[in-house]
């Protein structure tokens, strides 16, 4: 029983030892950034997304009982196609 409370006691002082030496090494008080007295440039960039490829919709309408398409190109603000197309 005595050489179990030897090994407890090793390993407690072991363990006190690493903790002091850990407390010894990490710094001691508060720690703050270095404060900046330069001035300061606010910078605005106005970006707009611009779509690489153009925007094409299909528009439909009903003529005479016949349902047509054609293409609008939603960038350009043109037709794609000349005439209306029959389904």
């Amino acid at each position: 029983m005595k050489n179990c409370w030897e090994g407890i006691r090793m390993k407690y002082k072991i363990f006190i030892l690493f903790v002091f030496s850990v407390m010894s090494f990490s710094p001691f008080g508060n720690v703050y950034a270095a404060e900046c007295t330069g001035s300061y440039q606010t910078v605005s960039n106005n970006i707009s997304v611009e779509p690489r490829n153009d925007i094409i919709v299909t528009k439909f309408r009903i003529l005479n009982d016949v349902i047509q398409y054609r293409r609008w190109n939603e960038t350009k603000g043109v037709w794609v196609d000349d005439d209306w197309i029959n389904l």
